[in-house]
């Protein structure tokens, strides 16, 4: 990164620190990533929100109880984002995901949803062939619709383990990360590396108590309609002070039991490395 490429950036942030700097322009958004002490890169544009106060959910206790993804399917649980699109979402998929949720969009919503979903995809795909030369096999979109009283799908305070992930908090729920110091015993349980060595009961310990961390952490929340380009742990060391200063610590927001949720989340499906 240079000078001259962020030259017409007006400095803003969304949080009292640079870590999670706000860009207007898309030509500021791998710039910003590429600084040693982002964690994410939020894009604020009007057209992001124009039509948030428009989709509205409806309230069904037995359908949101249903609703907290938790890695056990023994619990048959269900959650936003278990379909996989692999290319652009149509204005059918998107009318038959959230009206499984029921969250209400008309017509022209669902329409403007569709396309904005579609512009996000090649946005992101933009940005991360710009922010890094790792190949990805596919790239991976998912809808985000949770009715009203449902869980979001990641109540644990948790890094992505991806090199950059997309998240759209597109109406009614926003996104929530952590920009403070944690113990080195959080940073632990938080690193997928480290958790693969451990036993399945060790690592249930682990997320159960990083879902009671993170309702006590001062977590902040961005803005309805923002777009939050994350990084990720993906082969990373977490217990390097550099690498841990780049980490986007979050959690699925309380404002998704609040008011429902609607939002797109993208990742890239990474090659899997031959074993040695």
């Amino acid at each position: 990164m240079t000078d001259t490429a962020l030259s017409s950036w007006q400095e803003q942030y969304m949080t009292a620190s640079e870590a999670y700097p706000i860009a207007v322009c898309e030509e500021h958004i791998v710039p910003l990533l590429k600084r040693n002490f982002t964690r994410a890169v939020v894009v604020r544009d009007a057209t992001l929100a124009a039509y948030a106060d428009r989709v509205s959910a409806l309230h069904d206790d037995e359908l949101a109880g249903l609703y907290w993804h938790d890695e056990n399917h023994l619990r048959k649980r269900r959650s936003s984002g278990q379909v996989v699109h692999t290319d652009y979402v149509t204005k059918s998929d998107i009318a038959a995901e959230s009206a499984a949720a029921k969250i209400r969009l008309n017509e022209s919503d669902i329409a403007a949803f569709t396309e904005k979903c579609n512009a996000i995809r090649d946005l992101f795909i933009r940005v991360y062939n710009a922010y890094t030369n790792q190949p990805f096999e596919v790239m991976r979109g998912f809808t985000l619709f949770t009715p009203q009283g449902g869980r979001g799908r990641s109540p644990e305070l948790h890094i992505d383990n991806t090199i950059l992930t997309v998240h759209w908090a597109a109406a009614l729920a926003t996104f929530r990360v952590y920009d403070g110091e944690l113990d080195d015993d959080v940073w632990n349980a938080l690193s997928h590396i480290e958790r693969k060595k451990k036993s399945p009961e060790d690592q249930q310990r682990d997320f159960e108590s990083l879902i009671e961390l993170a309702k006590v952490l001062p977590m902040i929340e961005n803005n309805v309609g923002d777009l939050m380009i994350t990084k990720g742990q993906l082969g990373q060391d977490l217990s390097s002070p550099q690498v841990r200063q780049q980490m986007c610590v979050h959690v699925s927001s309380p404002t998704i039991q609040e008011n429902g949720q609607a939002g797109f989340l993208m990742t890239p499906q990474m090659p899997k490395l031959n074993p040695v």
